[in-house]
């Protein structure tokens, strides 16, 4: 929407009294004319009224997706009889191209030093005719017609003569972005002649075209064969090497090129200083692409030690004149050897039958060790009692029983009390002694109540070894506190099993530890020192089968674009890589066709910061701006064109917000009182889109088509399918500057929701106190039913009082 200043808008929202002053400017060299349909005096400058007619001013423009947009008008200018230099003098004398018109609005009332006239169109004359002796029609475009021209340069042999022959015509790239393997052009690749005559597979002598530059034991390559000369002399080879380097001698044509097979070669990744360059690829034979950043040196351009002579202010490289398998391998084939700095640990790891323990894996002393065999205890009888019998002389005291000591080779005993004479008072406490250890273990005791059993109900004795258990005689107690004298007899069991089952002791363990099946870890593995591996790593073909065979003077090289100035200019950030749209539209503008910063205009920065929207702009091709410009603001969602002098970028949102109310009272009426509204009709049906498949990430090594892209998005709509049939347009949808998915994803659906649907068509004409809309402004038309729609045509029909139409702007909404 148009702004103007409050006694502008007084004027112009006038209903009775208003007198609307349509100044057309056109700036010729022999001096700048102001024409209008009436003759009057604007700050000392005499308007001419030479307009005859304005007829349109059409500020519409192509509302299809993706296509160039361009508002255009005529007018009739008279030729005056009374002038020396008239338009008919004007109009044949100058390039009225390059002129910048300007159309104006104004008011007769208003105060021309604090309400100065008001731009509202700005474009260039593109053709005129003269229709009578008396008049010529003069058409007019907006300044899209005069920026329309192919941005950056093409190759050419007269700027660089040993470039390759290939790439002469091609554009030199213009990066924006993040790039991933951009082609490179062949900027050097030494000096080029060709075949006097065509030569066979065995020939050692021949001419060529011319030797400058050519000495003996230099390397020469006609097309995949390379030759080595002997000797040169002149524009005559008269011995060589054929199929030197492992290339194939063939037979050659006569006029076939024959390149210098120079040390150097300069490649250029820009035509332009870049941010940074990145790694650098050479492609292969059967199409890999080898990493062959290090033998490259690279240059960005930004001046100083980043500049290569003679190629000031461009990215480059140089690299080897051919790069050869021999070189490759010396630096890794990236994708036949490929050693990660991380190696995966899996969950279970394969065990040999030996692992060597170190000291620090230590078997904690809470381990419980489980012992599967089965043992009898021997010496022993695996039934009956041992028995064993003692006077005791004194009570107090304990006593050793002297009868039933055996000597036994056992692991654990289990005991019973067999027979036993009751004490009547006190009690007798058991004990039983390991010989091997010396220790006295309480067992039990007996007491008027009977015989009482100690907590454990066995006897153990810890293992020494692996291969002998201990080998002794034991001995039992017993300790009378009730009475002295009289006899006692004691009974043991022998022969239990004796299980694996020590509790509370440590496992030591030395030497290497066997173990069948895999090993299981939880945790991350540690390591320290370097890994190592023993033996060789193979290639899957021989590398010294290809020790100097050419693998391709192919570059693609990874890297950053444009970089902004050190005032943020464009992006806000000194120095910052320019990525989001809308800074890439205003830098581009700047840079290729002088347009003024200020003069762009966009709403979208706010939305593009919010969704991270960047791009990676490649524009190798050669294309009119309007459409490089057209095809970017498809690719964000956004319209593209030029009014009122500046260039304009308007972001589509989800839900169009109205910037203004078209009430009944501001509806024109026709001449039999019937309103001007036509409509509401259905959009075309050709422009329903339910279904798209949005292909980006492109991969700039292959050509143009659909399986260039690396990635694609897809959305349909099943109830507009239901309804309309499938409907779709794949080719519209091929998004070269897109990388990111999200991005592509939000795209696509935005373009489903506005075109799945059939929409309301609205046209009517307005009064001139509309003369702030424009295209793809928000409005809601309270006549029907407070229809919110999107404008996509301004006819304006300029015009002073005599006019009928003076007054009369005419617009086309569609339903949003």
């Amino acid at each position: 929407m148009k702004t103007f200043d409050a006694n502008f808008n007084t004027e112009k929202n006038k209903k009775t009294g208003i007198s609307p002053v349509w100044i057309l400017k056109i700036p010729f060299v022999a001096g700048t004319l102001y024409l209008s349909d009436r003759i009057f005096t604007y700050t000392g400058i005499t308007i001419k009224p030479w307009i005859a007619n304005w007829g349109t001013i059409d500020e519409s423009i192509s509302d299809e997706m993706g296509a160039p947009q361009v508002s255009d008008f005529a007018v009739d200018i008279i030729i005056d009889p009374d002038e020396a230099t008239d338009i008919h003098d004007l109009l044949w004398s100058e390039k009225v191209e390059t002129l910048r018109c300007e159309l104006y609005l104004w008011f007769e009332g208003l105060t021309v030093a604090t309400d100065p006239m008001v731009l509202m169109w700005a474009g260039n004359i593109v053709d005129f005719e003269r229709l009578n002796e008396l008049v010529y029609n003069v058409r007019l475009a907006d300044e899209s017609v005069r920026i329309d021209k192919h941005p950056g340069r093409v190759l050419s042999l007269a700027d660089y003569p040993y470039a390759s022959l290939d790439d002469v015509g091609y554009q030199m790239p213009i990066l924006y972005g993040t790039i991933e393997k951009s082609p490179a052009l062949r900027m050097d690749v030494g000096s080029k002649t060709s075949l006097i005559d065509a030569i066979t597979s065995s020939a050692t002598s021949f001419y060529i075209t011319s030797g400058t530059g050519i000495a003996n034991g230099a390397d020469i390559m006609i097309e995949a064969e390379q030759i080595r000369i002997t000797t040169i002399s002149g524009n005559q080879i008269t011995a060589c090497t054929r199929g030197y380097g492992s290339t194939t001698a063939v037979a050659h044509v006569r006029g076939a090129l024959v390149l210098e097979k120079q040390a150097t070669s300069v490649f250029l990744y820009a035509d332009h200083p870049v941010k940074y360059i990145g790694n650098i690829y050479a492609i292969r034979h059967d199409g890999v692409h080898v990493d062959v950043t290090s033998l490259c040196t690279k240059y960005t351009g930004q001046g100083g030690a980043n500049d290569l002579a003679g190629y000031a202010g461009k990215a480059v490289i140089t690299c080897p004149g051919y790069i050869t398998f021999a070189q490759a391998v010396a630096i890794g084939l990236a994708d036949t050897i490929a050693v990660n700095d991380t190696i995966a640990v899996n969950d279970t790891i394969a065990v040999n039958d030996t692992i060597t323990v170190s000291d620090n894996i230590g078997v904690t002393a809470s381990t419980t060790a489980e012992i599967t065999e089965e043992r009898h205890c021997t010496g022993m009888p695996s039934s009956g009692f041992i028995r064993g019998a003692n006077t005791q002389t004194a009570a107090g005291n304990y006593v050793t029983m002297p009868a039933g000591t055996t000597t036994v080779k056992w692991f654990e005993i289990d005991w019973v009390v067999g027979s036993f004479t009751a004490t009547t008072s006190g009690y007798t406490e058991l004990k039983i002694c390991i010989a091997a250890t010396g220790t006295y273990f309480t067992i039990g005791q007996l007491n008027t109540t009977g015989w009482v059993p100690s907590a454990s109900s066995r006897v153990v004795c810890p293992k020494a070894n692996s291969d002998s258990w201990p080998t002794g005689s034991f001995t039992l107690q017993h300790y009378d506190t009730g009475r002295s004298g009289g006899a006692i007899e004691f009974s043991l069991s022998g022969g239990k099993q004796c299980q694996r089952r020590v509790p509370e002791i440590s496992t030591n363990k030395t030497g290497a530890t066997s173990r069948d099946g895999a090993a299981s870890k939880s945790g991350a593995a540690s390591k320290s020192g370097a890994a190592s591996k023993s033996g060789t790593v193979a290639l899957t073909t021989a590398s010294n089968q290809y020790t100097d065979v050419i693998i391709g003077d192919r570059l693609l090289i990874s890297g950053g674009g444009y970089q902004d100035d050190g005032d943020g200019t464009f992006t806000g950030s000194a120095s910052a890589l320019i990525e989001r749209p809308d800074h890439i539209f205003k830098h581009f503008l700047y840079t290729y066709v002088a347009w003024p910063v200020a003069n762009f205009s966009t709403d979208a920065a706010t939305p593009f910061a919010a969704d991270a929207y960047k791009f990676s702009v490649v524009i190798n091709t050669r294309k009119r701006m309007k459409e490089w410009l057209a095809y970017m603001a498809l690719q964000c969602r956004c319209w593209f064109r030029f009014a009122g002098g500046k260039a304009h970028l308007l972001y589509r949102p989800d839900t169009l917000a109205s910037d203004k109310t078209i009430t009944a009272a501001m509806i024109r009426m026709n001449e039999d009182f019937t309103t001007s509204v036509r409509g509401p009709s259905r959009s075309p049906l050709d422009e329903i889109i339910n279904k798209i498949s949005l292909y980006y990430s492109r991969d700039w090594s292959k050509p143009e088509g659909r399986e260039a892209y690396q990635a694609i998005t897809s959305v349909s709509d099943a109830t507009s399918i239901t309804a309309y049939g499938e409907k779709e347009k794949p080719e519209l949808f091929l998004f070269d500057f897109i990388r990111d998915a999200t991005m592509a994803a939000d795209v696509a659906a935005f373009y489903l929701a506005r075109y799945k649907d059939r929409k309301k068509v609205v046209t009517m004409d307005l009064f001139l106190d509309n003369a702030e809309l424009e295209f793809a402004g928000g409005i809601t038309v309270t006549p029907l039913g407070a229809l919110v729609g999107e404008v996509r045509k301004v006819n304006f029909a300029p015009g002073s009082g005599r006019d009928m139409r003076n007054d009369m702007i005419t617009i086309t909404m569609r339903e949003y």
